[in-house]
């Protein structure tokens, strides 16, 4: 670059995760200029998550801050313009060099390496392969091929790699990697969320004893950031970086058996719902709490105890589950999607309504768990009826053998109790109980062997949903999301876009117990230095009294709130459509 002209390249990015990312040429970040290109921009141009960190040896980080000059001297690369050096194929058969192209592109790739990386512990070895290696080592201490130091040096560090791991336990450890629940990107988590279908509704037709997913799906996460400026030149980035679902880890591995009293609540058990939502839900018609994520839990936990007592027991679900973690959602971290939002405006009558909950679910899950399960089922007898604890203990013990013992597979366990520690009543109920187990999450290909499926529950990949519950009407839920979709819904008409219906909607904003998310963002816009007494004032009319500066929010009275919710909208820091 001496003539002053500056060399064009193409970055790439090589993450040790495999996530792919697009190539791009430097001409469209910093100018062109290596000394001026930052990590920090290539982060921003590619979209490249924060879980991963750039690296120059594959195992120290390196700051954003770093200029790509200083990383690609780093590690020992450059970019002089030479394209033919070091290239030892663009030579002729006969030995001579061919003559440099002048149409290759230098690349200056640049690595990424992860938390979850940087941890991994070394490979395992196998006990055959040490005795391999002691066998060979021995051979040589007769004559001239004595063993040397190197090969005692060499036998020391596979012996070092031996952990428990490589032992043959009943539950096998798996040899392959994760990363943990913590350490997965942004991309990832939405890998997790798309293949479960985890932002879409159920819908429960009335009358009827199925439950399936919605094909449509109606949310999508947004950023609990409280920052409302957007990234500034977002518009060239090729994609944003997906928000991560509010989590946390959860990983208590438990057997659970479940009471069913039709079979509606046993099409609930097959599709991952929690206990607690199963024994609270006795119908389709009732499918779903009218309120928020948090009155959810209290009125199924209210309904489950006064439905256990209606009925008696017809079946027991039972489940070994092995969580990862549990997500929680509500409507701080929740939008429509832009074709919910398209399909809803585009009602004009009762039967376009029913259709749109037909597509988009009218229920929703707000708090469910990924991993996997093994799961079964078993219709009582009459006898059982009458001792259901004795059945359900059972059941619980023959789910332990058949993932701690290594002999109980084939996808059926069996568990005994001893007759002398039945009473009379119990011992005609005193049978072989077989468990034919069914599998949601992991490699499903081996729930015919428990013990070895335990281990593939790790891969987020094969994470299911589990232990839903919390389950919310879809209408309640997109009332307390967007006001002004769930307004349409209710009166399928053509809108009226007066001041007096966007004020109306503001109103039900604003009145919403506990508060909504948009309530939450007018509050904070009137308390920020965004909001201006005098541009509140000019939205007045002459017959209302003006807003003296300084008032405490808790002081404004509703119509004085709703004004400054006009305000806000006006400024875009809330949508109503």
């Amino acid at each position: 670059m001496s003539d002053g002209k500056l060399l064009k390249f193409q970055i790439v990015l090589d993450s040790k995760d495999g996530a792919p990312f697009p190539s791009f040429p430097s001409s469209e970040i910093g100018s062109g200029d290596p000394s001026k290109i930052t990590l920090a921009l290539i982060r921003q141009k590619a979209s490249v998550s924060k879980k991963l960190r750039f690296t120059a040896d594959d195992k120290n980080y390196i700051a954003d801050t770093t200029t790509l000059e200083y990383y690609l001297s780093l590690t020992g690369e450059s970019l002089d313009g030479d394209a033919s050096k070091g290239n030892e194929t663009d030579k002729k058969k006969d030995g001579a060099e061919k003559p440099a192209s002048s149409t290759r592109i230098p690349v200056a790739r640049v690595k990424l390496i992860t938390s979850a990386t940087m941890n991994k512990p070394k490979p395992h070895v196998e006990q055959s392969k040490l005795q391999e290696e002691l066998k060979n080592m021995l051979g040589k201490f007769d004559g001239k091929d004595a063993a040397a130091v190197e090969d005692l040096k060499k036998l020391s560090d596979t012996v070092a790699k031996l952990t428990a791991d490589s032992m043959n336990f009943a539950t096998a450890a798996g040899t392959e990697q994760f990363p943990e629940p913590m350490d997965l990107t942004e991309q990832q988590w939405e890998r997790v969320l798309m293949n479960n279908r985890a932002l879409h509704g159920y819908y429960a037709a009335p009358g009827k004893v199925t439950l399936r997913k919605a094909r449509k799906q109606a949310f999508e996460i947004v950023s609990l950031s409280t920052d409302e400026e957007t990234n500034q030149g977002s518009a060239d980035w090729l994609d944003p970086v997906p928000p991560v679902p509010p989590f946390f880890v959860h990983d208590d591995a438990k057997v659970f058996v479940t009471e069913t009293l039709d079979a509606f609540q046993s099409s609930m058990a097959r599709q991952g719902f929690s206990s607690l939502a199963i024994e609270a839900n006795l119908s389709a018609k009732g499918f779903g709490v009218s309120g928020s994520a948090s009155a959810a839990y209290e009125e199924e936990s209210s309904n489950a105890t006064k439905n256990t007592n209606q009925k008696s027991v017809q079946k027991l679900e039972i489940a070994y589950k092995f969580p990862r973690a549990v997500i929680e959602l509500d409507d701080f971290c929740l939008r429509l999607t832009p074709q919910c939002i398209a399909d809803a405006k585009a009602t004009s009558n009762a039967k376009d309504v029913d259709d749109f909950y037909r597509d988009y679910g009218n229920a929703f899950v707000t708090n469910f768990a990924v991993g996997g399960e093994l799961y079964s089922s078993r219709i009582l007898t009459q006898a059982e009826q009458s001792s259901v604890t004795t059945t359900k203990e059972k059941m619980k013990a023959a789910a332990a053998l058949s993932v701690s013992s290594p002999w109980a597979s084939g996808g059926a366990s069996v568990a005994k109790t001893n007759s002398k520690e039945e009473t009379a009543s119990e011992q005609e109920l005193h049978q072989d109980l077989q468990l034919a187990w069914e599998a949601r999450g992991g490699n499903t290909l081996l729930c015919t062997n428990p013990s070895q499926w335990a281990s593939t529950v790790k891969d987020y990949r094969l994470w299911r949903l589990m232990d839903q519950q919390q389950i919310v009407t879809m209408g309640s839920l997109i009332k307390r999301i967007d006001s002004g979709i769930s307004d349409h819904l209710e009166s399928p008409a053509t809108d009226d876009e007066s001041e007096e219906r966007i004020l109306n909607i503001l109103r039900k904003i604003l009145e919403a117990s506990p508060p909504t998310s948009d309530a939450s963002k007018i509050q904070r816009f009137y308390g920020s230095d965004k909001f201006k007494v005098e541009e509140y004032n000019k939205l007045l009319d002459s017959d209302e009294t003006p807003l003296v500066k300084g008032v405490p929010w808790s002081k404004l009275d509703i119509e004085q709130k709703c004004n400054v919710g006009l305000l806000a909208l006006r400024k875009k820091i809330i949508s109503i459509h």
